[in-house]
């Protein structure tokens, strides 16, 4: 049985994707900071792909590193899948490009997330000059794997291994994905100002 496909990736790689190539495909916002204002309204639509509150808040202000903040993500994530709500048809979103627009986000205005979306973050893709963190999305990757989806995380996919039922690359079946609660060992962290702006668009 094909598995329902799910694009991740930076929501402005997404977004000029589907200009340049016509792509009938929805772009899914799951940004881990969509501004203030949203954040209470994003929590009351259902299972969605942005972090807990309270977790975004507290990294953002300085009161845990970023490692905590991945690791509390992955029993967010953990919790979800095995409560079977990070699978097809249970998932929720919105368009990107309409976060600012107040009349239409709402709760009726929630999306469920289908074969075949791209679902993007703003945080930096591997490898730009603009990284300064882990996206919250490449965590959540390998749970959406064994919730059913066959997710293709920045141009690589990621599938099942047959030992141990491991997440691997595709590309390579003998290389195990890992995510970064996995990873960040020393992790330098992030500058902090005074009070982090609550609304301002940025990763976190």
């Amino acid at each position: 049985m094909d598995r329902p496909l799910l694009i991740l990736d930076q929501v402005g790689t997404l977004l000029r994707r589907k200009r340049e190539t016509s792509s009938p495909a929805r772009v899914i916002g799951a940004m881990a900071y969509p501004g203030s204002w949203l954040l209470p309204l994003l929590w009351r639509t259902g299972p969605d792909l942005h972090p807990e509150r309270r977790d975004l808040l507290d990294v953002r202000q300085g009161l845990i590193d970023p490692k905590t903040y991945f690791e509390r993500g992955a029993i967010r994530w953990s919790r979800l899948r095995h409560a079977g709500l990070l699978g097809p048809g249970q998932l929720t979103g919105y368009d990107p490009r309409r976060y600012h627009d107040r009349a239409v986000l709402h709760r009726s205005a929630a999306a469920r997330v289908r074969d075949g979306d791209l679902v993007g973050c703003t945080c930096a893709r591997p490898g730009s000059s603009r990284r300064r963190h882990p996206c919250h999305l490449e965590e959540v990757a390998p749970h959406l794997v064994r919730a059913g989806w066959d997710v293709h995380l920045y141009d690589r996919r990621l599938t099942l291994s047959g030992k141990g039922g491991m997440v691997v690359y595709a590309e390579h079946g003998d290389l195990t994905y890992r995510p970064p609660s996995a990873v960040l060992s020393a992790w330098p962290p992030v500058p902090v100002p005074r009070r982090a702006p609550l609304d301002e668009e940025v990763a976190w």
